[in-house]
């Protein structure tokens, strides 16, 4: 299929994979509907704290419902890995665990307010974590075998 010159993308919300194992047939037609109104592809939150609830152990089963209707729609899929935490979607304990012991993996404002839910862009320097680029790079493997050939880009956010 040739690629429109802007190819459209359309941001799923959270809840959409917990809505495609409830109500498949219903993400099934939205998506259907997307597609036949010229969207190009999908853009899914994939949840750190989710994947990887424990260090190197990935878990894409929330997901793979999503993707698998997607391949069979014909969309692309481009994947948001959010490697940061808000109200509803926590970064996995182990790493909550090491911010325990070493407080500055989390960020820090100029105010000394820290932020459990976001890493320091520095936390690379230290032993407890890997960063959360070689993290993105242990799992993107992962996530594209998954994802089959739909998978067509990722993105940090």
């Amino acid at each position: 299929e040739q690629p429109p010159t802007v190819p459209l993308y359309v941001s799923l919300c959270d809840e959409v994979c917990a809505a495609c194992q409830r109500q498949p047939e219903a993400v099934r037609a939205g998506l259907k509907a997307l597609h036949c109104l010229g969207v190009w592809g999908i853009v899914v939150p994939v949840w750190w704290g989710q994947v990887e609830a424990e260090p190197g152990r990935y878990d894409w089963q929330p997901y793979e419902s999503v993707f698998q209707v997607a391949r069979e729609l014909g969309l692309r899929v481009q994947v948001a890995f959010c490697f940061h935490g808000d109200e509803r979607h926590r970064l996995p304990g182990w790493v909550l665990q090491a911010g325990q012991q070493c407080p500055d993996v989390f960020f820090t404002d100029r105010a000394g307010h820290r932020n459990k839910e976001c890493l320091s862009i520095g936390v690379d320097h230290g032993e407890l974590l890997q960063t959360w680029l070689a993290s993105y790079a242990s799992y993107e493997p992962c996530y594209c075998v998954l994802s089959g050939n739909s998978c067509c880009s990722a993105r940090l956010d």
